[in-house]
């Protein structure tokens, strides 16, 4: 195929693309508009798109992975000449696969960290609790209301650090 015919179905392809995009997130805000005449309670903003949450969470990945494959392919295409431009493709190629696979392990290791943290919250908030149970005890030989209240308190504290740390909202 010449060049201009591959611009040619790259440009169809694209604008079919645009087209069905458009129609969908029509057809979706029809669908809001709807929802809200019938109750209002629900609000008028729809949640994102999928592909959009996908995008936000992993843009940096998704752009070294484009990247690296253009270069790749880009290599393979220039490897009967072996130049100096296909050298350096080769090169960003792999350095933005090593890259990408880096931000892999971080991302795991950061949510290890997180729970880790989260074990540190629970041990000290239970060994409070502990506290507070253990001289209220020994002085009354019953809880007392201050000590009811402390333990609620941090019980409360603690709900809410693990829905922080464990379910962290998606950027939006």
């Amino acid at each position: 195929m010449t060049p201009n015919l591959w611009i040619t179905v790259l440009i169809f392809l694209g604008t079919a693309v645009v087209t069905f995009s458009v129609a969908y997130m029509h057809r979706k805000q029809i669908r809001q508009v709807e929802l809200y005449k019938r109750d209002p309670s629900s609000g008028l903003m729809p949640p994102p798109h999928p592909i959009t949450r996908f995008l936000r969470e992993y843009w940096w990945d998704t752009t070294l992975v484009i990247l690296s494959f253009y270069h790749f392919v880009r290599w393979i295409i220039e490897e009967s000449q072996h130049s100096y431009h296909a050298g350096v493709s080769a090169a960003l190629a792999f350095w933005m696969l090593v890259n990408w696979m880096l931000s892999k392990i971080y991302r795991s290791f950061s949510r290890s960290m997180d729970l880790t943290g989260l074990a540190l919250a629970d041990t000290e908030m239970l060994t409070g609790v502990i506290k507070a149970l253990v001289a209220d005890l020994k002085e009354a030989g019953h809880l007392s209301k201050e000590a009811q209240e402390e333990i609620a308190s941090a019980l409360r504290a603690w709900k809410l650090k693990y829905e922080s740390i464990v379910h962290k909202p998606k950027p939006q």
